[in-house]
């Protein structure tokens, strides 16, 4: 149930949202007041850059090593009054013709350069980290003039093209929810157009959180800071389409209290071996002291799994089995010799075994709080993958799109260090 009062000029309202978490609708609720819907128009200074500036230069057809991000290599309809181009300097493969991969031109962009049809098009390079998604590195090209419409506007071998007119109107997001686990809590809001995203703790000195560049449903996950099980955090979420419209929301969080450091890191559900069988879920110990995992629970949207009494110590790993899961048996790697097998008393993991597209995850604790998700980030039923886990890649980090990955191997590595780890 909701509470709406009327908004003022710039959207201001209050609304009281009982959640029951993301769309799989595994999240048990927590109480969340929405507090600010403020927009802001192009250039004020909204979400923010770090300021290390240099012109672009050098001619039309320039070979490039940089990947298009924002807007992606190929979109259509781009608006000729757009903020900015995020590329990734450097990136193997994506110069144009006759480009082996050499050094770029000098300065923040390097040898990025946008090309219209009367020429390269002037811009300001910014480094701007953690903007490109799982990119290193990642650079602004700010525009200070409007593109040509209705053109293809090319970067080395790569393009887009813009549309015929003009976009002043700022993206409309829908209801900011809010849920913790993993240590972080978790910003799950849709928009209607793609956007760059990013969140941050209101009062708090730490850095933001960003969402895959061009997404529309945004998940960012923001560290728990000390203190947060006795005060409300305050979550404000930007977001700017391609023109640099922006649009904003804030959510409150009430005091949470602590959960327990226990954390889901890999899961391989289309294993090589046999299925359901070889199938597991790999849990490691983040806290600084031994666990007792009896009465915690790993559950799908539609199952869920008890875990057997045991012990693990602080550091330590351990497998979510099914109860015939074979040690060493088949092509898939054997688990670490340092892992701790916890068998399940059923057959298969979740209803009949985990779904080999991805299944999303929640590992709670005895009293039914989640204390960790592995959300389906990543569809893991063609051949390709038979074999091949999906792994966080910062471990003690939050469960959003841009923390995992596919093993670096094409392989597994149960209960050991995750191949994606930096």
């Amino acid at each position: 149930m909701s509470t709406e009062v009327p908004s003022g000029r710039q959207g201001l309202r209050t609304l009281v949202l009982l959640l029951a978490g993301l769309g799989s609708g595994l999240t048990p609720a927590c109480e969340v007041r929405e507090v600010e819907d403020v927009a802001r128009g192009r250039r004020d200074g909204g979400v923010g850059d770090a300021a290390a500036e240099v012109d672009a230069r050098s001619g039309a057809g320039q070979p490039t090593t940089a990947r298009l991000v924002w807007p992606a290599a190929g979109t259509s309809g781009v608006p000729p009054n757009l903020d900015r181009v995020l590329v990734e300097p450097g990136g193997p493969g994506t110069g144009g013709a006759g480009d082996g991969g050499g050094a770029g031109g000098a300065g923040v962009g390097g040898d990025a350069v946008l090309v219209g049809p009367e020429g390269p098009i002037a811009t300001r390079a910014v480094e701007v980290p953690g903007r490109c998604g799982a990119a290193p590195t990642c650079v602004a090209l700010l525009l200070s003039h409007t593109l040509p419409a209705q053109a293809v506007i090319r970067l080395g071998s790569q393009s887009f093209s813009t549309a015929a007119s003009v976009d002043t109107v700022r993206p409309s997001l829908g209801a900011l929810r809010l849920h913790v686990a993993d240590g972080c809590v978790v910003a799950d809001l849709g928009s209607d157009e793609p956007v760059l995203a990013e969140a941050h703790l209101v009062g708090s000195s730490g850095l933001p959180s960003y969402a895959q560049p061009g997404a529309r449903r945004l998940l960012l996950g923001l560290p728990l800071p000390a203190g947060a099980a006795s005060r409300a955090l305050t979550v404000e979420v930007a977001a700017r389409d391609l023109a640099g419209n922006e649009a904003r929301l804030a959510a409150v969080l009430d005091p949470t209290p602590a959960l327990p450091r226990l954390a889901l890191t890999e899961v391989l559900a289309n294993p090589a071996g046999a299925e359901p069988t070889q199938e597991w879920v790999e849990l490691a110990n983040l806290g600084s002291s031994a666990l007792e995992l009896e009465g915690f629970v790993l559950a799908t949207a539609v199952s869920v799994d008890v875990l057997p009494a045991a012990t693990l110590p602080a550091g330590a790993r351990a497998l979510v089995v099914p109860a015939g899961f074979r040690e060493g048996v088949g092509p898939d790697p054997p688990p670490d010799a340092r892992a701790r097998l916890l068998r399940i008393a059923d057959s298969a993991l979740g209803k009949s075994g985990l779904g080999n597209a991805g299944e999303a995850l929640e590992l709670r604790a005895p009293d039914g709080r989640v204390v960790s998700t592995f959300g389906a980030w990543l569809d893991t039923s063609a051949a390709a993958w038979n074999g091949r886990s999906v792994e966080r890649v910062e471990v003690a980090g939050c469960d959003v799109p841009l923390n995992v990955a596919g093993n670096r191997d094409n392989r597994s590595t149960p209960g050991g260090e995750n191949s994606v780890e930096p």
